[in-house]
């Protein structure tokens, strides 16, 4: 029975050491790569909202499709059709810089990728 116990501990002690949240600074970590993984076709932000870290993210299509802001879990906490229907907090988002945005993009604009993502 003892055995027993100490393969459960161990077993979720493992498992709870692979489901750690993202913290944000880890470039590949699971949040920031999650986001990477649904827009890597198109352009990724870090941004400061209300002093927390957020992701503005869109497709390459951007000018059609809705722009997004992710917390670090990349959990949609904002969305914008376009101009007059955003969310409230789109116009909060401080102190952008483009992380990441595919070469390949409908702007014209050089391809970014700060932390490496797309290796």
């Amino acid at each position: 029975m003892k055995r027993i116990a100490i393969i459960l501990v161990l077993i979720l002690a493992a498992f709870s050491n692979s489901c750690m949240k993202d913290d944000g600074n880890e470039p590949t970590g699971t949040g920031l790569y999650k986001i990477y993984r649904q827009f890597r076709d198109g352009e990724i932000s870090e941004c400061s909202w209300n002093g927390v870290l957020v992701y503005k993210a869109m497709n390459v299509n951007g000018v059609e499709l809705p722009s997004y802001v992710l917390n670090t879990n990349a959990v949609v906490i904002g969305v914008c059709y376009g101009p007059g229907s955003c969310d409230t907090l789109f116009s909060q988002l401080q102190d952008c810089e483009v992380i990441y945005r595919t070469s390949n993009n409908i702007w014209g604009l050089p391809g970014v990728d700060k932390y490496g993502l797309a290796h």
